[in-house]
């Protein structure tokens, strides 16, 4: 990022750099995933993507922004917070998306890896070729932590940065759209601002209730035109809804 400029007004910048101290003092021990030098700031992020597959539609499953803790151990949802499994891998194997490691695997590393694996080589059953981005590329604590999700990556950067932010991030996902297009594929956004800054402005605008019946379906206006889905939030994913909601879009897919 160039801080110049998102902030070329010394006030905001001003502002900028002392929540950026509060930020930085609270994921300091993730610090490592953030270089700030003069008015530049970088970040580590991530993004998976499969294989060409032969006989298997290709489909983005977009979230918010990456978490810290994911960015470091290098494989999205890397564990609840106990250790376990996180939720939306489980819900991902229980509605048909997506095979993945025996949830008996101990330890976060071996189950990550394992799944990173599958994920790389596209050796996994599923009726999809599936790739995992993000919108927001920035990367921010999980949920439940100061600073956590989308909401701190605005209250860190402020609203008209945001914007600028997010007209650089449609240009990049304009890429992996045009890919999808060319093989019919389809974009499944989990986060309200992925399918927000996606949508068609004729498409209905994002609710929880929509999501979660299923019926948040619409071209993107980014790019080429590809269907997006949008599904309910990650948080949900043990909900019978969620799954309820995921299998009508892979019928639609």
């Amino acid at each position: 990022m160039d801080l110049a400029q998102l902030y070329p007004n010394e006030p905001d910048r001003l502002a900028f750099e002392g929540r950026w101290e509060t930020f930085l003092n609270a994921v300091r021990d993730e610090g490592d995933v953030f270089e700030k030098k003069g008015d530049t700031l970088a970040y580590l992020t991530e993004r998976l993507s499969s294989p060409p597959t032969p006989g298997r539609k290709p489909i983005l499953l977009l979230l918010g922004n990456p978490a810290t803790h994911s960015v470091r151990a290098g494989m999205f949802f890397t564990s609840e917070r106990g250790g376990s499994e996180h939720r939306f891998w489980y819900a991902l194997r229980q509605v048909g998306w997506l095979s993945s490691p025996d949830e008996q695997i101990s330890g976060n590393e071996d189950r990550n890896e394992a799944r990173r694996s599958l994920l790389l080589s596209g050796d996994y059953e599923s009726p999809f070729r599936i790739s995992l981005d993000v919108f927001f590329t920035f990367p921010t604590p999980a949920s439940g932590k100061p600073w956590s999700g989308v909401a701190g990556l605005k209250r860190l950067f402020g609203r008209r940065a945001v914007a600028a932010i997010a007209d650089e991030e449609r240009a990049r996902l304009a890429r992996s759209i045009a890919a999808l297009a060319a093989k019919d594929g389809a974009i499944v956004a989990f986060q309200r601002d992925a399918y927000e800054q996606l949508r068609d402005e004729e498409a209905k605008p994002y609710s929880r209730q929509l999501a979660l019946r299923g019926e948040l379906i619409s071209n993107t206006a980014a790019g080429k035109q590809v269907k997006l889905l949008g599904a309910p939030p990650t948080y949900c994913a043990l909900w019978p809804d969620f799954g309820t909601a995921l299998r009508r879009y892979r019928q639609f897919i």
